[in-house]
């Protein structure tokens, strides 16, 4: 669960005040949010049926001190070395692409045939595994 109803303060005018801790801080936080901004945070925390979110051990353990900032900063920087796929190379996400300066900032994927900017129209629902 992402928030337990005990850390939810108060809800007045479109508005939920909540309790939290920061890492590595033993006091409680105040927040309020609009209403919207918190459901949109809240629902980021929702996985999908039957998938268990696992992390009980790395960088992603509650109790590790590892900055994640770092962590981003190292895959990207392992990312420079890597020698792109040449057919892949159109089809990587935007964001992990370096050129010598930094990240490249275009407008995503492109289609090999026209050239345009291809675009995201929907998922394609498959049919889960069976469970036994």
């Amino acid at each position: 669960m992402a928030i337990t109803n005990d850390r939810i303060v108060s809800l007045n005018n479109g508005q939920v005040t909540f309790r939290y801790r920061r890492s590595g801080e033993q006091r409680d936080r105040l927040m309020t949010l609009p209403v919207f901004e918190f459901l949109r945070r809240f629902l980021q925390h929702v996985l999908p049926r039957r998938l268990q979110k696992i992390r009980h051990y790395g960088f992603l353990s509650r109790r590790s001190n590892i900055n994640l900032d770092d962590v981003r900063a190292a895959i990207l920087e392992s990312l420079r070395d890597v020698e792109p796929d040449l057919e892949l190379e159109e089809w990587t996400p935007p964001a992990l692409r370096w050129a010598s300066a930094g990240p490249v900032n275009d407008d995503g994927p492109k289609c090999p045939t026209c050239g345009g900017r291809l675009m995201f129209l929907s998922f394609q629902r498959i049919r889960p595994p069976p469970l036994k």
